[in-house]
């Protein structure tokens, strides 16, 4: 379970300095159970390698002015942007995961 998607969800709406924002339930949720979490003492997670990794050859970029690029193989692809893609919560964190998306 993710106690991370409420939280950034939120932080995603501030796009004025003008404008108020109250966090929601599922927020306040979240953030009592990362204090409980991180109050606690002698916790741990290793961070030993788990297993080989792949080279894919696959790289994506995002531009907020450009548009969206992606790379396999040597080949690659590019879209761009129309006019306003920017809104709703849109910023480059989402045009990235598009990219990701895409080469899935």
């Amino acid at each position: 379970m993710s106690y991370l998607s409420a939280l950034t969800a939120f932080i995603s709406t501030f796009t004025s300095d003008h404008i108020p924002r109250y966090p929601h339930s599922a927020i306040l949720k979240d953030l009592e159970w990362w204090l409980s979490r991180l109050s606690q003492t002698g916790i741990s997670r290793s961070l030993m390698h788990r297993a080989d990794t792949w080279d894919l050859d696959i790289a994506v970029d995002a531009s907020k002015s450009w548009g969206i690029g992606v790379v396999i193989d040597n080949q690659w692809d590019a879209w761009r942007w129309k006019a306003h893609w920017h809104f709703e919560g849109r910023n480059i964190g989402w045009a990235e995961a598009i990219a990701v998306e895409l080469v899935a």
